[in-house]
């Protein structure tokens, strides 16, 4: 049980679900719980999932740095995902003009958080997919749940796979 709690990263106060076989033993009337699987609650198994996920990405040789590419030094036209009319998009445009006023964008507004997010950011990805020399997806800030879309492995899989250059930029700066 030890070595499962570990495993976990349990803390204690942890709310859980464990799979087990219970064992009463009669002669001395104790009950006996031999676990075999934990899995976190709430945000613990959220982070879980996350983790798990980057590793098979990392396995899989998606965060190599060798597939990292250098950012063109002044991008013709930059694709920008963000929220609509959010912090994140002022922030990238007023910063990025300020350092190349001759820059231009070519904006795809999306959900950024919420069940729509995922499926909007890809196809606006997909859409600036060899339009454009650079992409931005920008977010702000938010709790674990609300920055949940920008760890999903679809997402993940089509920024992997864009032929420009990649930037996912999750602070809104």
């Amino acid at each position: 049980s030890r070595a499962l709690a570990a495993e976990a990263g349990l803390a204690e106060g942890a709310r859980v679900v464990v799979l087990g076989k219970p064992s009463f033993w009669m002669a001395r009337g104790t009950l006996s719980l031999y676990v075999t699987e934990v899995r976190q609650l709430g945000l613990g198994e959220l982070l879980a999932r996350v983790e798990r996920l980057r590793v098979l990405l990392q396995q899989e040789g998606l965060f190599d740095p060798a597939r990292k590419k250098r950012l063109p030094f002044l991008p013709g036209v930059v694709g920008l995902v963000t929220g609509r009319e959010s912090a994140a998009e002022r922030d990238v445009l007023e910063n990025a003009r300020r350092r190349w006023p001759a820059v231009r964008f070519e904006v795809r507004n999306v959900a950024v958080q919420g069940h729509l997010a995922v499926a909007q950011c890809i196809e606006a990805i997909r859409s600036l997919d060899g339009v454009v020399d650079v992409i931005v997806v920008a977010r702000g800030g938010g709790s674990v749940e609300d920055l949940l879309p920008f760890s999903d492995e679809a997402l993940l899989r089509v920024v992997a796979a864009c032929h420009v250059e990649k930037s996912l930029d999750r602070t809104g700066a």
